[in-house]
């Protein structure tokens, strides 16, 4: 079966066999998002659903940085956020707190140096 997307946002599904028995069809959405203070708006670049886990410099012996999106089920959405963090007006500061908040999760992070 193919699932198609009438919008920007790539999709992809994934077919499998509960327990239970029987079939069951996940079908993943993935937005990519360009974020900035006060401002959030869709990427011109969409990312595809990851189908494998991607590891830091495609090195499988170091941490994961994008998990597969392509799993039977997952409790919640995911959100992950890879970029950069600058201070205002790029001025030069010894850190800086960065900030993330969706849908009432909010996770606040220290950035050091470059």
């Amino acid at each position: 079966m193919d699932v198609v997307s009438l919008c920007p946002l790539r999709v992809s599904s994934l077919l499998w066999r509960p327990s239970s028995g029987g079939h069951a069809l996940t079908v993943i959405c993935k937005g990519t998002f360009d974020l900035r203070p006060t401002e959030l708006s869709l990427a011109q670049q969409q990312e595809d659903p990851s189908e494998e886990d991607n590891f830091w410099d495609d090195d499988p012996n170091r941490s994961v940085r994008a998990p597969s999106d392509l799993v039977p089920f997952k409790a919640r959405a995911d959100v992950m956020l890879v970029g950069q963090a600058f201070a205002p007006n790029r001025a030069p500061v010894r850190s800086l707190l960065a900030r993330l908040g969706v849908s009432g999760v909010e996770k606040t992070i220290e950035v050091c140096g470059e």
